[in-house]
Protein backbone atom coordinates (compact mmCIF):
# COMPACT_ATOMS: atom_id res chain seq x y z
CA UNK A 1 0.00 0.00 0.00
CA UNK A 2 2.86 2.75 1.07
CA UNK A 3 4.58 1.42 -2.61
CA UNK A 4 1.40 2.02 -4.75
CA UNK A 5 0.96 5.88 -2.92
CA UNK A 6 4.62 6.58 -3.64
CA UNK A 7 4.53 5.37 -6.83
CA UNK A 8 1.29 7.68 -7.31
CA UNK A 9 3.28 10.84 -5.71
CA UNK A 10 6.14 10.37 -8.69
CA UNK A 11 3.73 10.16 -11.30
CA UNK A 12 2.19 13.71 -10.06
CA UNK A 13 5.62 14.83 -9.95
CA UNK A 14 6.05 14.35 -13.40
CA UNK A 15 3.11 15.37 -14.81
CA UNK A 16 3.56 18.54 -13.06
CA UNK A 17 7.19 19.22 -14.34
CA UNK A 18 5.61 17.93 -18.07
CA UNK A 19 3.41 20.35 -17.93
CA UNK A 20 5.89 23.32 -16.41
CA UNK A 21 8.17 22.46 -19.37
CA UNK A 22 5.56 22.63 -21.95
CA UNK A 23 4.67 25.78 -20.71
CA UNK A 24 8.09 26.90 -20.77
CA UNK A 25 8.51 25.69 -24.38
CA UNK A 26 5.68 27.21 -25.52
CA UNK A 27 6.86 30.94 -24.05
CA UNK A 28 10.03 30.32 -25.39
CA UNK A 29 8.52 29.17 -29.21
CA UNK A 30 6.45 32.70 -28.75
CA UNK A 31 10.41 34.85 -27.66
CA UNK A 32 11.91 32.87 -30.39
CA UNK A 33 10.59 35.04 -33.54
CA UNK A 34 10.93 38.24 -31.55
CA UNK A 35 14.43 37.74 -30.81
CA UNK A 36 15.07 36.62 -34.22
CA UNK A 37 13.47 39.69 -35.42
CA UNK A 38 15.41 41.95 -32.70
CA UNK A 39 18.87 40.16 -33.76
CA UNK A 40 18.11 40.82 -37.75
CA UNK A 41 16.92 44.55 -37.08
CA UNK A 42 20.59 44.70 -34.95
CA UNK A 43 22.25 43.29 -38.49
CA UNK A 44 20.30 45.40 -40.16
CA UNK A 45 21.00 48.56 -38.51
CA UNK A 46 24.95 47.79 -38.41
CA UNK A 47 25.04 46.74 -41.92
CA UNK A 48 23.13 50.68 -42.74
CA UNK A 49 25.67 52.47 -40.32
CA UNK A 50 28.82 50.88 -42.55
CA UNK A 51 27.34 51.70 -45.40
CA UNK A 52 26.47 55.57 -44.81
CA UNK A 53 30.26 55.37 -43.29
CA UNK A 54 31.35 53.74 -46.46
CA UNK A 55 29.97 57.02 -48.08
CA UNK A 56 32.16 59.50 -45.55
CA UNK A 57 35.48 57.63 -46.13
CA UNK A 58 35.00 57.27 -49.89
CA UNK A 59 34.10 61.44 -49.67
CA UNK A 60 37.45 62.26 -47.65
CA UNK A 61 39.62 59.93 -49.86
CA UNK A 62 37.82 61.41 -53.24
CA UNK A 63 38.35 65.60 -51.75
CA UNK A 64 42.15 64.92 -50.63
CA UNK A 65 42.97 63.63 -53.80
CA UNK A 66 41.28 66.51 -55.64
CA UNK A 67 43.09 68.45 -53.12
CA UNK A 68 46.35 66.57 -53.50
CA UNK A 69 46.22 67.08 -57.15
CA UNK A 70 45.17 71.08 -56.81
CA UNK A 71 41.34 70.44 -58.24
CA UNK A 72 38.95 71.55 -56.22
CA UNK A 73 35.98 68.84 -54.95
CA UNK A 74 33.14 70.91 -56.12
CA UNK A 75 33.86 71.31 -60.04
CA UNK A 76 32.26 73.90 -62.24
CA UNK A 77 31.73 76.06 -59.17
CA UNK A 78 28.66 73.87 -58.17
CA UNK A 79 27.00 74.61 -54.67
CA UNK A 80 27.07 70.49 -53.97
CA UNK A 81 28.73 67.42 -55.65
CA UNK A 82 27.25 63.95 -55.13
CA UNK A 83 28.85 60.65 -54.78
CA UNK A 84 27.50 57.76 -55.10
CA UNK A 85 28.74 53.70 -54.61
CA UNK A 86 27.95 50.60 -53.33
CA UNK A 87 28.65 48.45 -50.56
CA UNK A 88 27.56 44.95 -50.59
CA UNK A 89 24.04 44.84 -51.68
CA UNK A 90 23.67 48.18 -49.73
CA UNK A 91 23.83 51.38 -52.12
CA UNK A 92 25.19 55.08 -50.60
CA UNK A 93 24.87 58.98 -51.87
CA UNK A 94 26.94 61.17 -50.16
CA UNK A 95 26.78 64.86 -50.46
CA UNK A 96 29.44 67.48 -50.41
CA UNK A 97 28.92 71.24 -49.34
CA UNK A 98 32.01 73.32 -49.07
CA UNK A 99 32.17 75.96 -46.20
CA UNK A 100 31.09 79.32 -46.90
CA UNK A 101 34.31 80.15 -46.81
CA UNK A 102 35.65 77.71 -48.94
CA UNK A 103 36.44 77.91 -52.26
CA UNK A 104 34.41 78.36 -54.58
CA UNK A 105 32.37 80.10 -52.46
CA UNK A 106 35.09 81.94 -50.51
CA UNK A 107 38.68 82.41 -50.41
CA UNK A 108 40.17 80.81 -46.89
CA UNK A 109 42.86 78.32 -47.28
CA UNK A 110 41.97 76.58 -45.45
CA UNK A 111 38.72 74.32 -46.78
CA UNK A 112 35.80 73.00 -44.91
CA UNK A 113 33.42 70.66 -46.51
CA UNK A 114 29.85 69.10 -44.97
CA UNK A 115 29.59 65.25 -45.63
CA UNK A 116 25.83 64.23 -45.64
CA UNK A 117 26.19 59.88 -46.26
CA UNK A 118 22.76 57.85 -47.26
CA UNK A 119 22.38 54.33 -46.93
CA UNK A 120 19.63 52.55 -48.64
CA UNK A 121 18.95 48.94 -49.15
CA UNK A 122 15.92 48.22 -52.15
CA UNK A 123 15.88 51.58 -52.70
CA UNK A 124 14.50 52.18 -48.97
CA UNK A 125 17.29 54.62 -46.88
CA UNK A 126 17.71 53.36 -43.59
CA UNK A 127 20.79 55.20 -41.90
CA UNK A 128 22.41 58.52 -42.59
CA UNK A 129 25.70 59.74 -41.22
CA UNK A 130 26.61 63.38 -41.30
CA UNK A 131 30.22 64.67 -41.24
CA UNK A 132 32.22 68.39 -41.15
CA UNK A 133 35.88 67.77 -42.39
CA UNK A 134 38.39 70.45 -42.17
CA UNK A 135 41.80 70.54 -44.46
CA UNK A 136 44.78 70.05 -42.19
CA UNK A 137 47.74 72.84 -41.79
CA UNK A 138 51.17 72.25 -42.03
CA UNK A 139 50.97 73.63 -38.54
CA UNK A 140 50.12 70.08 -37.29
CA UNK A 141 53.85 69.09 -37.46
CA UNK A 142 56.24 70.27 -34.68
CA UNK A 143 59.01 69.51 -37.32
CA UNK A 144 58.56 69.62 -40.84
CA UNK A 145 61.26 69.76 -43.39
CA UNK A 146 61.29 69.19 -47.30
CA UNK A 147 65.52 68.63 -47.53
CA UNK A 148 68.42 68.61 -45.35
CA UNK A 149 71.99 68.60 -45.63
CA UNK A 150 73.16 65.19 -45.49
CA UNK A 151 76.07 65.92 -43.31
CA UNK A 152 73.77 67.40 -40.67
CA UNK A 153 73.06 65.23 -37.74
CA UNK A 154 70.45 65.28 -35.09
CA UNK A 155 72.34 65.29 -31.39
CA UNK A 156 70.06 63.09 -29.36
CA UNK A 157 71.25 64.59 -26.39
CA UNK A 158 70.56 68.26 -27.48
CA UNK A 159 67.17 67.64 -29.61
CA UNK A 160 63.57 67.49 -28.43
CA UNK A 161 60.89 67.12 -30.49
CA UNK A 162 57.73 66.49 -28.66
CA UNK A 163 55.34 66.71 -31.36
CA UNK A 164 54.96 65.10 -35.11
CA UNK A 165 58.23 65.15 -36.83
CA UNK A 166 58.04 64.53 -40.83
CA UNK A 167 61.03 64.83 -43.38
CA UNK A 168 60.71 64.31 -47.05
CA UNK A 169 64.50 63.62 -46.58
CA UNK A 170 66.08 61.44 -44.60
CA UNK A 171 67.57 61.52 -41.36
CA UNK A 172 70.69 60.95 -39.62
CA UNK A 173 70.81 60.56 -35.44
CA UNK A 174 73.95 61.03 -33.16
CA UNK A 175 73.98 58.36 -30.48
CA UNK A 176 76.69 59.87 -27.40
CA UNK A 177 78.30 57.71 -25.57
CA UNK A 178 76.25 56.10 -22.49
CA UNK A 179 72.94 57.81 -23.92
CA UNK A 180 71.46 54.61 -23.57
CA UNK A 181 72.49 54.55 -19.50
CA UNK A 182 70.77 57.78 -19.04
CA UNK A 183 67.49 58.48 -17.33
CA UNK A 184 66.16 61.26 -19.52
CA UNK A 185 63.42 62.43 -22.21
CA UNK A 186 63.80 60.59 -25.81
CA UNK A 187 64.65 63.40 -28.48
CA UNK A 188 61.47 62.59 -30.09
CA UNK A 189 58.07 61.79 -27.80
CA UNK A 190 55.78 61.05 -31.04
CA UNK A 191 55.38 59.68 -34.15
CA UNK A 192 58.38 60.14 -36.76
CA UNK A 193 58.30 60.14 -40.64
CA UNK A 194 60.61 60.24 -43.14
CA UNK A 195 59.67 59.73 -47.03
CA UNK A 196 63.39 58.49 -48.11
CA UNK A 197 66.00 56.25 -45.90
CA UNK A 198 69.59 54.73 -45.32
CA UNK A 199 70.10 51.20 -45.84
CA UNK A 200 69.51 50.63 -42.26
CA UNK A 201 67.44 47.95 -40.20
CA UNK A 202 65.19 51.08 -39.51
CA UNK A 203 66.17 53.48 -42.19
CA UNK A 204 67.83 55.87 -40.12
CA UNK A 205 72.01 56.63 -40.00
CA UNK A 206 72.92 56.53 -36.81
CA UNK A 207 76.74 57.91 -35.55
CA UNK A 208 77.67 56.18 -32.40
CA UNK A 209 75.56 52.79 -31.13
CA UNK A 210 72.63 52.18 -32.55
CA UNK A 211 69.41 50.73 -30.78
CA UNK A 212 69.67 47.78 -32.67
CA UNK A 213 72.16 44.79 -32.39
CA UNK A 214 74.42 43.10 -34.91
CA UNK A 215 71.83 41.24 -36.50
CA UNK A 216 69.58 44.21 -37.17
CA UNK A 217 66.96 43.35 -34.05
CA UNK A 218 65.36 46.56 -32.38
CA UNK A 219 66.49 46.33 -28.63
CA UNK A 220 63.74 48.23 -27.05
CA UNK A 221 65.18 49.89 -23.94
CA UNK A 222 67.65 51.70 -26.50
CA UNK A 223 64.59 52.80 -28.73
CA UNK A 224 62.53 54.06 -26.29
CA UNK A 225 65.65 56.36 -25.15
CA UNK A 226 65.23 58.23 -28.35
CA UNK A 227 61.79 57.51 -29.85
CA UNK A 228 59.12 57.78 -27.33
CA UNK A 229 56.93 55.05 -28.65
CA UNK A 230 59.81 53.17 -29.23
CA UNK A 231 60.73 51.60 -32.75
CA UNK A 232 57.24 50.98 -33.63
CA UNK A 233 56.40 55.25 -33.65
CA UNK A 234 59.50 55.41 -36.46
CA UNK A 235 57.81 55.01 -39.83
CA UNK A 236 60.32 55.81 -43.21
CA UNK A 237 58.73 55.04 -46.74
CA UNK A 238 56.40 57.98 -45.72
CA UNK A 239 54.14 59.59 -48.49
CA UNK A 240 55.61 62.81 -49.52
CA UNK A 241 54.26 65.90 -48.51
CA UNK A 242 55.13 68.75 -50.67
CA UNK A 243 55.23 72.64 -49.55
CA UNK A 244 53.47 75.53 -51.07
CA UNK A 245 55.44 76.85 -54.23
CA UNK A 246 54.01 80.58 -52.94
CA UNK A 247 51.83 82.36 -50.94
CA UNK A 248 49.99 83.88 -53.62
CA UNK A 249 46.24 82.98 -51.58
CA UNK A 250 47.86 84.76 -48.87
CA UNK A 251 48.29 87.51 -50.87
CA UNK A 252 44.62 87.63 -51.71
CA UNK A 253 42.86 86.69 -49.10
CA UNK A 254 44.56 90.12 -47.02
CA UNK A 255 43.15 91.81 -49.85
CA UNK A 256 39.77 91.18 -49.21
CA UNK A 257 37.35 92.24 -51.70
CA UNK A 258 39.37 94.13 -53.61
CA UNK A 259 40.96 92.23 -57.07
CA UNK A 260 44.03 94.49 -57.54
CA UNK A 261 46.93 94.29 -55.38
CA UNK A 262 47.97 97.58 -53.89
CA UNK A 263 50.26 99.06 -55.40
CA UNK A 264 51.32 102.04 -53.50
CA UNK A 265 54.21 101.99 -50.61
CA UNK A 266 52.90 101.66 -47.25
CA UNK A 267 50.06 99.82 -45.42
CA UNK A 268 46.72 98.84 -47.15
CA UNK A 269 43.26 97.52 -45.27
CA UNK A 270 41.28 95.08 -47.22
CA UNK A 271 37.78 96.81 -47.61
CA UNK A 272 34.67 95.74 -48.39
CA UNK A 273 33.50 96.94 -52.10
CA UNK A 274 31.73 100.33 -51.58
CA UNK A 275 32.49 100.89 -48.13
CA UNK A 276 34.39 101.39 -45.11
CA UNK A 277 34.08 98.07 -43.38
CA UNK A 278 36.90 95.41 -43.71
CA UNK A 279 36.92 91.78 -45.81
CA UNK A 280 40.57 91.55 -45.51
CA UNK A 281 43.96 91.86 -43.56
CA UNK A 282 46.80 94.17 -43.90
CA UNK A 283 48.45 94.65 -46.96
CA UNK A 284 51.93 96.11 -46.56
CA UNK A 285 53.85 97.26 -50.15
CA UNK A 286 57.39 97.97 -49.59
CA UNK A 287 60.35 96.51 -47.47
CA UNK A 288 59.34 97.13 -43.87
CA UNK A 289 62.10 98.28 -41.40
CA UNK A 290 60.52 97.08 -38.04
CA UNK A 291 56.93 95.87 -37.35
CA UNK A 292 55.75 96.10 -33.52
CA UNK A 293 52.97 93.62 -32.35
CA UNK A 294 51.44 94.82 -29.17
CA UNK A 295 48.70 95.02 -26.50
CA UNK A 296 46.94 98.55 -26.10
CA UNK A 297 45.90 99.67 -22.95
CA UNK A 298 42.38 98.43 -22.35
CA UNK A 299 43.23 95.08 -24.10
CA UNK A 300 43.09 95.79 -28.16
CA UNK A 301 45.68 94.63 -30.14
CA UNK A 302 47.99 96.59 -32.69
CA UNK A 303 50.38 96.76 -35.21
CA UNK A 304 52.77 99.39 -35.76
CA UNK A 305 54.68 99.22 -39.20
CA UNK A 306 57.96 101.45 -40.29
CA UNK A 307 59.11 101.88 -43.46
CA UNK A 308 61.97 104.35 -43.90
CA UNK A 309 60.66 107.70 -41.97
CA UNK A 310 57.35 106.56 -42.39
CA UNK A 311 54.97 105.17 -39.88
CA UNK A 312 52.02 103.52 -39.98
CA UNK A 313 49.87 102.06 -36.81
CA UNK A 314 46.61 99.95 -37.21
CA UNK A 315 45.34 99.67 -34.11
CA UNK A 316 41.77 96.87 -33.59
CA UNK A 317 39.42 97.69 -31.43
CA UNK A 318 38.49 94.00 -29.58
CA UNK A 319 38.44 94.28 -26.10
CA UNK A 320 37.64 98.49 -24.93
CA UNK A 321 35.55 101.23 -26.74
CA UNK A 322 38.24 104.30 -27.14
CA UNK A 323 38.28 107.42 -28.84
CA UNK A 324 40.19 108.73 -32.25
CA UNK A 325 42.21 111.33 -32.02
CA UNK A 326 39.73 114.32 -32.87
CA UNK A 327 37.46 112.80 -29.50
CA UNK A 328 35.15 110.86 -31.10
CA UNK A 329 33.65 107.27 -30.24
CA UNK A 330 35.12 104.54 -31.78
CA UNK A 331 33.44 101.43 -30.49
CA UNK A 332 33.97 97.76 -30.17
CA UNK A 333 34.40 95.91 -33.66
CA UNK A 334 36.35 98.57 -35.09
CA UNK A 335 39.87 99.32 -36.46
CA UNK A 336 41.89 102.57 -36.86
CA UNK A 337 44.58 103.22 -39.58
CA UNK A 338 47.43 106.19 -38.28
CA UNK A 339 48.65 106.99 -41.10
CA UNK A 340 52.46 108.37 -41.49
CA UNK A 341 51.16 111.86 -42.65
CA UNK A 342 48.98 112.57 -39.39
CA UNK A 343 45.45 111.66 -40.76
CA UNK A 344 43.39 108.77 -40.05
CA UNK A 345 40.54 106.72 -40.97
CA UNK A 346 38.21 104.47 -38.69
CA UNK A 347 37.08 100.93 -40.18
CA UNK A 348 33.67 99.02 -39.18
CA UNK A 349 35.04 95.41 -38.18
CA UNK A 350 38.30 93.88 -37.26
CA UNK A 351 40.92 92.44 -40.08
CA UNK A 352 40.79 88.66 -40.84
CA UNK A 353 44.34 88.16 -39.12
CA UNK A 354 46.84 88.20 -41.77
CA UNK A 355 49.37 90.99 -42.60
CA UNK A 356 50.82 90.73 -46.01
CA UNK A 357 54.26 91.88 -47.26
CA UNK A 358 55.11 92.04 -50.47
CA UNK A 359 58.97 93.34 -49.68
CA UNK A 360 61.00 92.05 -46.70
CA UNK A 361 60.26 92.71 -42.72
CA UNK A 362 63.37 92.95 -41.57
CA UNK A 363 62.35 92.93 -37.59
CA UNK A 364 59.65 91.45 -36.23
CA UNK A 365 58.94 91.59 -32.42
CA UNK A 366 56.55 92.18 -29.97
CA UNK A 367 53.24 90.72 -28.11
CA UNK A 368 50.30 89.17 -30.05
CA UNK A 369 46.91 88.68 -29.27
CA UNK A 370 44.24 87.12 -31.26
CA UNK A 371 45.05 85.05 -34.16
CA UNK A 372 47.16 86.80 -36.67
CA UNK A 373 49.45 85.21 -39.53
CA UNK A 374 52.22 87.52 -40.87
CA UNK A 375 53.46 86.71 -44.30
CA UNK A 376 55.62 87.69 -47.25
CA UNK A 377 56.19 86.63 -51.29
CA UNK A 378 57.64 83.50 -51.08
CA UNK A 379 57.67 82.54 -55.00
CA UNK A 380 59.54 86.26 -55.03
CA UNK A 381 62.27 84.82 -52.34
CA UNK A 382 61.31 87.54 -49.51
CA UNK A 383 62.24 86.91 -46.06
CA UNK A 384 60.98 88.04 -42.56
CA UNK A 385 63.97 88.94 -39.95
CA UNK A 386 63.54 88.51 -35.80
CA UNK A 387 63.99 91.64 -34.75
CA UNK A 388 63.57 90.26 -30.34
CA UNK A 389 61.62 87.82 -28.97
CA UNK A 390 57.73 87.03 -30.49
CA UNK A 391 55.42 86.29 -27.22
CA UNK A 392 51.20 85.91 -26.61
CA UNK A 393 49.60 87.90 -24.47
CA UNK A 394 47.49 85.17 -23.30
CA UNK A 395 50.88 82.88 -21.45
CA UNK A 396 52.91 83.72 -19.50
CA UNK A 397 56.37 83.99 -20.96
CA UNK A 398 58.51 80.90 -20.90
CA UNK A 399 55.63 78.63 -20.39
CA UNK A 400 53.85 76.25 -23.06
CA UNK A 401 50.25 78.00 -24.61
CA UNK A 402 47.28 76.29 -23.08
CA UNK A 403 44.91 77.41 -25.73
CA UNK A 404 44.67 78.59 -29.00
CA UNK A 405 43.14 82.52 -28.63
CA UNK A 406 46.83 84.00 -29.34
CA UNK A 407 48.07 82.22 -32.11
CA UNK A 408 50.47 83.32 -34.47
CA UNK A 409 51.74 82.09 -37.72
CA UNK A 410 54.92 83.38 -39.82
CA UNK A 411 54.97 82.41 -43.52
CA UNK A 412 58.62 83.58 -45.61
CA UNK A 413 60.71 82.17 -47.94
CA UNK A 414 63.51 82.50 -45.20
CA UNK A 415 62.76 83.27 -41.51
CA UNK A 416 66.13 84.35 -40.45
CA UNK A 417 67.77 85.12 -36.71
CA UNK A 418 70.17 87.69 -37.09
CA UNK A 419 73.42 88.76 -34.87
CA UNK A 420 71.94 91.27 -32.98
CA UNK A 421 69.48 88.61 -30.80
CA UNK A 422 70.37 85.00 -29.53
CA UNK A 423 73.92 86.06 -27.58
CA UNK A 424 72.81 83.76 -24.96
CA UNK A 425 72.08 80.34 -23.60
CA UNK A 426 70.36 81.44 -20.37
CA UNK A 427 68.20 83.22 -21.05
CA UNK A 428 67.08 82.30 -24.78
CA UNK A 429 64.74 84.31 -27.19
CA UNK A 430 61.61 83.12 -26.65
CA UNK A 431 59.81 82.79 -30.31
CA UNK A 432 55.84 81.91 -29.39
CA UNK A 433 54.99 81.05 -33.29
CA UNK A 434 54.18 78.61 -36.08
CA UNK A 435 57.16 79.15 -38.80
CA UNK A 436 56.65 78.12 -42.14
CA UNK A 437 59.99 78.96 -43.87
CA UNK A 438 60.46 77.73 -47.60
CA UNK A 439 58.98 76.51 -50.59
CA UNK A 440 59.10 72.82 -52.28
CA UNK A 441 62.59 71.98 -53.45
CA UNK A 442 63.88 74.97 -52.83
CA UNK A 443 67.10 76.48 -49.95
CA UNK A 444 64.02 78.50 -48.28
CA UNK A 445 64.49 77.74 -44.92
CA UNK A 446 65.29 78.91 -41.04
CA UNK A 447 68.53 80.68 -40.53
CA UNK A 448 70.91 81.31 -38.20
CA UNK A 449 73.30 84.51 -39.14
CA UNK A 450 76.66 84.09 -38.75
CA UNK A 451 75.87 80.99 -36.26
CA UNK A 452 80.00 79.48 -37.19
CA UNK A 453 81.77 82.86 -35.08
CA UNK A 454 78.91 83.10 -32.41
CA UNK A 455 78.77 81.60 -29.11
CA UNK A 456 76.41 79.06 -27.78
CA UNK A 457 72.75 80.39 -28.32
CA UNK A 458 69.71 79.87 -27.40
CA UNK A 459 66.54 79.88 -28.90
CA UNK A 460 63.29 78.39 -27.06
CA UNK A 461 60.80 77.77 -29.71
CA UNK A 462 56.68 77.39 -28.71
CA UNK A 463 54.85 76.04 -31.86
CA UNK A 464 56.23 74.50 -34.64
CA UNK A 465 59.02 74.76 -37.15
CA UNK A 466 58.27 73.89 -40.84
CA UNK A 467 61.22 74.24 -43.43
CA UNK A 468 61.89 73.56 -47.20
CA UNK A 469 65.65 73.33 -46.23
CA UNK A 470 67.27 72.57 -43.43
CA UNK A 471 70.38 74.56 -43.25
CA UNK A 472 73.17 74.06 -40.08
CA UNK A 473 72.64 76.31 -37.07
CA UNK A 474 75.45 75.59 -34.69
CA UNK A 475 78.42 72.95 -34.66
CA UNK A 476 78.66 70.10 -32.31
CA UNK A 477 81.44 67.37 -31.13
CA UNK A 478 81.01 64.30 -33.17
CA UNK A 479 81.27 62.32 -30.75
CA UNK A 480 79.89 64.35 -27.42
CA UNK A 481 77.41 66.30 -28.83
CA UNK A 482 77.91 69.21 -26.77
CA UNK A 483 77.64 72.57 -28.99
CA UNK A 484 80.61 74.41 -29.99
CA UNK A 485 79.46 77.31 -31.53
CA UNK A 486 75.95 78.31 -32.85
CA UNK A 487 72.18 78.49 -32.16
CA UNK A 488 70.26 75.46 -30.34
CA UNK A 489 66.44 75.53 -30.65
CA UNK A 490 64.98 73.70 -28.04
CA UNK A 491 61.11 73.33 -29.54
CA UNK A 492 58.03 73.16 -27.75
CA UNK A 493 55.24 71.58 -29.68
CA UNK A 494 51.76 73.62 -29.44
CA UNK A 495 49.13 70.82 -30.25
CA UNK A 496 46.61 73.88 -30.16
CA UNK A 497 48.02 74.68 -33.48
CA UNK A 498 46.78 71.69 -34.72
CA UNK A 499 43.25 71.84 -33.95
CA UNK A 500 42.95 75.69 -34.02
CA UNK A 501 45.36 77.31 -36.60
CA UNK A 502 46.64 80.60 -37.68
CA UNK A 503 44.53 81.77 -40.23
CA UNK A 504 45.27 81.11 -43.95
CA UNK A 505 47.89 79.27 -42.79
CA UNK A 506 49.12 77.03 -45.34
CA UNK A 507 47.49 73.32 -45.90
CA UNK A 508 48.34 69.90 -46.53
CA UNK A 509 45.96 67.35 -48.80
CA UNK A 510 45.03 65.55 -45.21
CA UNK A 511 41.41 66.63 -44.09
CA UNK A 512 40.37 65.60 -40.50
CA UNK A 513 36.57 64.93 -39.11
CA UNK A 514 35.31 67.38 -36.73
CA UNK A 515 31.77 66.44 -36.06
CA UNK A 516 30.60 63.19 -36.74
CA UNK A 517 26.81 62.29 -35.90
CA UNK A 518 23.82 59.83 -37.12
CA UNK A 519 20.81 61.45 -38.72
CA UNK A 520 17.28 60.36 -39.45
CA UNK A 521 17.14 59.17 -42.71
CA UNK A 522 16.46 61.82 -45.26
CA UNK A 523 17.55 63.16 -49.01
CA UNK A 524 18.71 66.81 -49.06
Amino acid sequence: MKRRRSRGTVLLLAIFFLVILNFLALALLDLLPLELRAAGRNRLETAAFLAADSGVLHALAYIEDRVSRGETPLPDDAASYVLQGETGSWTWEATLKADPETPPRGTNTIRVYEIHSLASLDGVAYRAVRALARQETFARYAWFEDQRRSDLVITATNYHIDGPFHSNSRIRILVPPGLYDQNRTPSFESEVTTVESYDTPDGVAYQGTPPYDDQGNPLPERYRKIFRGGRESLRTGARRIELPADSGALARAAQGQSPVTPSTRGVHLGQDAGSDGLSGGLTVVGDVDSMVLAVEEGGNRSVTIQQGSSITKVVEVTDTAITDPEGNPVPKGSTILYKPDGTFTVHTGLTNGLIYGTGNIRGLTGVNKGKRTVAVDMAAQKEIVLGGALTRADTPVGQAPQGGRDSLGLVAFKVRIPTSIVRTVNPPTDVYAAILAGTKESEGGFYVDSWETRTPGRIRLFGGLMMGYKPAWASVDSIEGTVLNGVTVDSTYDSNLSSSPPPYFPTIGKFRVLRYQEEAPRVD
